[in-house]
């Protein structure tokens, strides 16, 4: 579905591992870095934009509001563990649907 994409399906939503590059001339998922979904950010890497930003942009993505995303793991790291809250269901077919364009073969 998501091929080497580190994702969990969880009761109340999903989790998965995001790759933050910061200052980017766009906010956008450009692929994958290892096992986690690479997300380009325009924000710079200082304060709270460096979190904050990324967890809007997921939220956007998805569809969920502000709340129904945070990070559970690596606050002040490029690679973070973020938690959607939502039907599991929905968020996996959305994420499946955000991937598709990186799936190889």
């Amino acid at each position: 579905m998501t091929g080497g994409l580190d994702w969990q399906r969880q009761t109340d939503g999903i989790t998965l591992r995001v790759w933050v590059q910061p200052g980017a001339s766009r906010t956008a998922i450009i692929g994958m870095q290892g096992p986690a979904m690479k997300v380009a950010m325009q924000a710079r890497p200082v304060e709270r934009a460096a979190n904050e930003s990324p967890v809007r942009a997921l939220a956007g993505w998805f569809g969920l509001k502000r709340q129904q995303v945070c990070i559970r793991h690596g606050e002040h790291q490029r690679q973070k563990l973020i938690a959607l809250t939502g039907d599991p269901e929905t968020l996996a077919q959305c994420l499946q649907a955000l991937m598709a364009p990186f799936a190889s073969g």
